[in-house]
């Protein structure tokens, strides 16, 4: 754990840099040019969704299956980038055929179902550039991933985009720039992101680029095509898990109500960064626990990681739930964020479901039964799109975040009781109800503090005792033994 906790401990704190960044952007910008930011979310959640379609799992392939072209004489990997461009440029040119041979057909049916299509008619082909340049960045960073290295690519996907986006929607705000050339900023800033990551990773390693390490050893592509495919539908599912309800917003709502959502899923975005952080660095390891069929270690970083990400997130939870309306009445526009608050907490539960069950898809993706991914993945999207669809039609946006809680609460229970059943092993231990009892006793705390009339007073002195009392409590009840290890390695130990 220790290698996890070095790298998601950097990486951490550069995504938190951009966290701080995206919730300045929150309170003060993007209520400014909210259909604006509608606009831009809308863009990338249609380009990561059909993501898959065009990259179909490689990501993974190039975690998995790196040790399989990796060359421990020359210390290169041989032949795995030329696979995997190739197989990113049929694949493109697969999904453009079916698109256009098949886009009337599919536009019709959206539209009876009372979904506006026109966002996506008029930008069709920024539309497909962004996709295959996702889809190549995604590759990419599982490349870097093998050397244990996350930070790097983290600087540009999180904090990058955090300072581009808030400038962008300034600059439109202050009719600097024409609102028109939205989307075409937008594929450009992505473009640079991949070039970024790739001399990185030619930095980081001498890369074998010459096709002809593809047949200087009889890889089993059966077994590598099989994987991808799977994977890709698995992916597909945490798309239409985290990113469908934008989409929905969008077509059957609007762009600006789109925006208005933004704001508080941005806030609930933040419990992403520990667990991304932990998720990429853990995966190549649990991916090389399994075949050298080590299963304590895998069961050790599933509990262990359950466990840090529920106390991280639990904090963050607590913390933007009680200072929601602070912040609210702080910002550019105080009345949009009125009816937020309650969005807010369905999804910040949402992620801290996700948070509890941690590595679990990872755990079953890189082991035999990885197939099984392929029917939660099923059992996910017929539940979130009907959920969302029915919701959104019944109470709104909030209806929106109600749905999106249940899907992803039985999505991972369905995997968390698969891998107890296949594997005997699950992530809840003694100390993972210890800090849950702790979780609720300082929610309750923060129900009995008073409101100050100041707001940006009432948030530091609400998030002071919220968070202060939640971490001495974990220290001094030794909750947490990775937690206690960072707090008097790096702080008391530089102090004292």
């Amino acid at each position: 754990m220790g290698v996890i906790i070095r790298q998601s401990f950097k990486s951490s704190v550069v995504s938190f840099t951009g966290a701080v960044l995206g919730f300045l952007s929150v309170i003060y910008v993007y209520p400014l040019e909210l259909e604006a930011v509608g606009f831009v979310n809308n863009l990338y959640a249609i380009g990561t969704l059909f993501g898959p379609f065009v990259a179909v799992g490689l990501s993974s392939v190039a975690i998995k299956f790196f040790p399989d072209f990796f060359d421990k004489k020359t210390s290169r990997t041989k032949g795995l980038i030329p696979f995997l461009f190739f197989n990113v440029l049929l694949n493109t040119a697969l999904f453009t055929i079916f698109f256009i041979v098949f886009k009337d057909v599919i536009y019709t049916a959206m539209m009876r179902l009372g979904f506006d299509v026109s966002m996506v008619e008029a930008h069709e082909l920024i539309i497909l550039l962004l996709v295959v340049t996702l889809s190549l960045i995604n590759i990419i960073t599982g490349l870097i991933s093998n050397y244990g290295r996350i930070v790097f690519p983290n600087i540009f996907i999180n904090l990058g985009f955090k300072i581009f986006l808030p400038v962008i929607i300034l600059l439109i705000f202050r009719n600097l720039i024409d609102v028109s050339l939205l989307p075409y900023l937008i594929l450009f800033f992505f473009i640079g992101v991949f070039f970024a990551n790739g001399i990185y990773l030619t930095v980081i390693k001498k890369l074998e680029f010459n096709v002809k390490g593809l047949f200087k050893k009889r890889y089993d592509y059966k077994e590598i095509y099989s994987f991808s495919f799977l994977s890709g539908l698995t992916y597909i599912g945490s798309i239409l898990a985290y990113r469908i309800d934008v989409i929905m917003i969008s077509g059957f709502i609007g762009l600006k109500e789109a925006g208005m959502y933004i704001l508080p899923m941005t806030m609930a975005a933040i419990m992403d960064i520990p667990n991304s952080a932990i998720l990429n660095v853990s995966t190549p390891i649990v991916s090389k626990a399994w075949k050298d069929g080590d299963l304590n270690k895998i069961k050790s970083i599933y509990k262990k990681a359950s466990l840090n990400l529920f106390l991280i997130g639990g904090i963050i939870l607590i913390g933007g739930y009680f200072c929601f309306e602070s912040l609210g009445m702080i910002s550019s526009k105080p009345e949009v964020f009125i009816s937020l608050k309650n969005i807010f907490l369905l999804l910040a539960l949402t992620k801290l479901v996700d948070m509890i069950t941690s590595i679990n898809s990872a755990i079953i993706g890189y082991s035999k039964n990885f197939k099984a991914n392929l029917y939660f993945v099923m059992i996910l999207a017929v539940l979130n799109i009907s959920l969302n669809y029915y919701f959104i039609n019944q109470y709104g946006l909030i209806g929106v975040s109600m749905a999106t809680l249940i899907s992803i609460s039985l999505f991972n229970a369905f995997k968390l009781i698969f891998i107890y059943r296949k594997f005997g092993f699950h992530p809840f231990t003694k100390s993972l109800f210890q800090g849950a009892a702790i979780f609720v006793f300082v929610g309750l705390v923060g129900y009995l503090l008073p409101d100050l009339n100041n707001s940006y007073l009432n948030i530091v002195y609400k998030a002071s005792i919220l968070s202060i009392s939640y971490f001495v409590l974990l220290y001094f009840l030794k909750i947490s033994v990775d937690l206690n290890k960072i707090v008097n390695n790096r702080i008391i130990k530089k102090r004292f």
